[in-house]
């Protein structure tokens, strides 16, 4: 994996990550929540499906792209191992590109 794009596309939007980071964190908690017994509720879906309409299904899938590349990034900067629990809401078929 050629690291230096990842790095210049953080360069130029470096914002963006961060965004996206506490975007995911936020829907991932929403989700947790959502799921318990005694809390069983629709929020999340209706969430996910808000940011999906605020950016749009191809961004949102994008982002989560650029998200794996960048968690990718550090896992080989600092030499961990991979972190399979990650889940990509958007990017559903992971076989494309």
């Amino acid at each position: 994996m050629d690291l230096s794009g990842v790095f210049e596309l953080n360069q130029n939007y470096h914002k963006l990550f961060s965004i996206w980071c506490g975007a995911l964190t936020c829907l991932k908690y929403i989700k947790t929540c959502s799921n318990l017994k005694s809390l069983e509720s629709t929020h999340y879906a209706i969430q996910k499906k808000k940011v999906i309409a605020y950016i749009g299904p191809q961004i949102c899938s994008s982002l989560d792209k650029y998200n794996y590349a960048m968690l990718l990034a550090v896992q080989e900067l600092t030499g961990q191992s991979g972190n399979d629990n990650i889940e990509y809401e958007f990017w559903l078929d992971k076989s494309q590109p």
